[in-house]
């Protein structure tokens, strides 16, 4: 079977064939190839070194124009870490409904925004078998029944805010800081081509992990603090004669924890949380990156590159029509799948055992609020300074720590106990949320062209 023969159903075409039916359903690639073009520059990567090396490769661009492509905005990369933010609350109550009890998301929830309307409610109080109304929207109506429209904004909407709004900081500098250490990425493509190395989306997740962290810590020290049975004491407020004493707002809770522990106490335990976050983050969005282009394109080029020239041979000679190949459209959702698999159990890797010890130095910090608490009472004086009060903390915990292993058999044991399970609950949600996010990442970029890979006798339309 000669080239101008080749069936129609195969995922290439001829270019000098007339248009198929799967042409005029493809409407991505109706502008005018590059080699129908003579001002098209013709730049391209070589199939025959590593596929993975994209650094310092140009880009085949597809279209009349050939101007720079215009510069990401920062309201752009804001409703991009917006979207992925919303979508990680959402997903995971869907995900918690399904496994019936609360889980953590891909950026676990600093605040518990449910806390207190589960609290008041009896069927949970009572361990009542499942129904409807234990579910997220049944505790809400019941909440709402009992102290009014009120209980929203003052227990739902504070903690919620709070933790969206730490994604969106994650995700916006994430894309701030990968613009400056990459140039393409920088430019509002639908696809950053060549892909960022590596060591730019580590860098760049690992600084946004840093500046979240940052702004995470007044919220972390409320949660390390948060007891729900104050927040459930009631204010004796009602203004309708029909509903409950409401309780205690979350407005002012918050703003009595923070003053009470003061600024050593918001930025106590600090250091774990940085080392946690910038880690954490940097191995998360580096996995993401890598498996959702270097080896999506790897892939592309192996199986299209290598595994077809042997059934149906490309054309070698320089009068050889180039053989356009489009890869099925159901890969790359099943590589994003991928990805976002594997960033949440890369990201678990570090999160988990820096949790574990986060948990053990919560004592210690208890204990130096209790202090702290009578010292401001005037009942009791601290014998040493802040510093050396908090550095006295981080030794405690190591011998904390150090017992709780031995106790469990081994270090690894210890910091990686029931790790397995606690991530493949998150990954439904981590997956998702990176899905919007890339989704969104390239509905807001402009159509500039079609990147594509380019061999002798073949071309891989991106």
């Amino acid at each position: 079977m000669t080239d101008d023969e080749r069936p129609t159903d195969e995922p290439w075409q001829n270019v000098n064939d007339e248009r198929t039916w799967e042409e005029d359903l493809d409407n991505r690639h109706s502008a005018p190839h590059h080699h129908e073009n003579p001002n098209f520059r013709t730049l391209a990567h070589d199939l025959s070194a590593d596929p993975t090396d994209f650094e310092g490769q140009a880009v085949l661009w597809d279209g009349e124009s050939f101007e720079d492509p215009k510069r990401k905005s920062k309201g752009s990369n804001a409703v991009q870490g917006a979207s992925a933010a919303g979508t990680r609350a959402i997903t995971m109550q869907l995900v918690s409904f399904y496994f019936r009890y609360p889980v953590k998301a891909f950026m676990r929830l600093r605040i518990d925004y449910m806390a207190v309307a589960r609290a008041i409610n009896p069927q949970i109080q009572a361990n009542a078998a499942w129904t409807v109304h234990q579910s997220t929207l049944g505790v809400l109506a019941y909440a709402v029944r009992t102290h009014g429209w009120r209980f929203i904004p003052n227990q739902v909407l504070p903690p919620l805010l709070a933790n969206t709004s730490m994604g969106i900081i994650l995700y916006t500098s994430y894309l701030q800081i990968l613009q400056h250490q990459y140039a393409p990425a920088g430019h509002s493509t639908k696809r950053a081509y060549p892909p960022p190395p590596y060591w730019a989306t580590f860098t760049a997740g690992a600084a946004a992990g840093a500046v979240q962290s940052l702004f995470a810590a007044p919220l972390d020290a409320i949660s390390y603090r948060f007891d729900v049975n104050e927040l459930t004491k009631q204010n004796g407020i009602s203004h309708e004669p029909h509903l409950k004493l409401a309780p205690i707002s979350f407005w002012a809770y918050g703003r009595r924890i923070l003053s009470e522990i003061g600024l050593h106490g918001v930025f106590a335990g600090y250091s774990l949380s940085l080392a946690k976050e910038c880690l954490g983050y940097g191995l998360f969005f580096s996995t993401f990156e890598y498996v959702k282009q270097q080896m999506y394109y790897k892939w592309l080029s192996h199986y299209y590159g290598h595994r077809h020239r042997y059934l149906h041979p490309f054309g070698t000679k320089p009068t050889d029509p180039i053989t356009i190949i489009r890869p099925h459209w159901s890969l790359e959702p099943m590589f994003l799948l991928g990805a976002g698999a594997s960033a949440s159990f890369a990201s678990h890797a570090v999160f988990y055992p820096l949790n574990q010890i986060q948990n053990a130095h919560l004592k210690q910090l208890e204990f130096i609020d209790r202090s702290n608490a009578l010292a401001a009472a005037g009942l009791k004086k601290h014998s040493y300074g802040w510093w050396t009060r908090y550095s006295h903390a981080y030794e405690q915990t190591y011998k904390d720590c150090r017992e709780l292993a031995i106790q469990n058999g081994s270090w690894r044991r210890w910091l990686y106990k029931g790790y397995l399970m606690n991530t493949m609950k998150s990954t439904p949600s981590t997956a998702a949320a990176l899905i919007v996010f890339e989704l969104v990442r390239r509905k807001f970029g402009e159509e500039v062209g079609l990147a594509s890979i380019q061999h002798d006798g073949f071309e891989i339309v991106l």
